[in-house]
């Protein structure tokens, strides 16, 4: 089983997750909320830690495998538990 497919998809999302963010710190900041610096560092955060397991995880990937396709399903929807939602049927859906 190859992990380097699983981290490299896994920081990839991550960074795209980071980038999501900005124009949501950009709008509370132009709006003046007190809030704006929960985006603003959940951004920086997601952006470093995808960009760093995008870089090291590059290289040359012979093929996947369903196992590898399990887990990458099981640690995106970890990665969403872990970072919880105040949507109550979002949260209700993950959990189910």
């Amino acid at each position: 089983m190859q992990l380097r497919p699983l981290f490299l998809a896994l920081g990839i999302m991550t960074v795209l997750l980071g980038a999501a963010m900005i124009p949501c710190a950009l709008i509370d900041s132009a709006d003046g909320r007190a809030e704006t610096y929960v985006f603003e560092v959940s951004a920086f955060g997601s952006i470093l830690i995808g960009s760093c397991m995008w870089v090291l995880s590059r290289g040359d990937i012979e093929r996947t495998g369903q196992r590898e396709g399990f887990l990458l399903t099981v640690f995106s929807d970890g990665r969403t538990l872990v970072g919880g939602t105040d949507d109550p049927v979002v949260a209700r859906t993950v959990v189910a």
